[in-house]
């Protein structure tokens, strides 16, 4: 007798695709100015390696070389675009200098709305930009050691 098998869907933690302006904003436009198509086409691909993701991606020395190799671009141009983004905010520059991650208080906003029908997302207290509170479906856990409470809350 055959028996049945049924196996749960994994777990989906990115997006499959993201919402975005048909306009840029200014900040998006200064990248452009500065490094021409070039630099709005590496913020683009770094949305898309966020987005595929979650709401941040790690940015060790490791992704960076990775993130070079994949979009055939030298990793001190990325550097110097990544720069100018996190100064013109378009990534947060604190959770950057932390922990090593490109995120930003619009791209979590994009991100959790685009999610808000999933049964559980999950999201780290510390590399929260925004309140996550109206959304039901989102779990949080913590990595810095120092919280009293280092387990999950819904």
């Amino acid at each position: 007798m055959l028996e049945r098998i049924i196996m749960a869907r994994p777990q989906k933690h990115g997006l499959e695709y993201f919402p975005m302006d048909v306009h840029n904003d200014d900040k998006l436009n200064l990248i452009e100015a500065e490094f021409g198509v070039l630099g709005w086409a590496v913020i683009v691909r770094l949305f898309s390696r966020i987005y595929r993701n979650s709401y941040y991606t790690k940015w060790t020395l490791d992704e960076q070389l990775l993130f070079s190799r994949e979009v055939n671009v030298d990793k001190g141009t990325i550097d110097k675009i990544v720069e100018r983004a996190i100064e013109r905010n378009i990534f947060d520059r604190e959770l950057f200098e932390k922990y090593q991650i490109l995120t930003s208080s619009g791209t979590q906003k994009r991100y959790f709305v685009s999610a808000k029908r999933r049964n559980d997302v999950e999201a780290i207290a510390e590399y929260l930009l925004i309140d996550v509170s109206a959304y039901n479906n989102v779990e949080i856990t913590y990595i810095n050691p120092k919280n009293e409470y280092s387990g999950t809350q819904s």
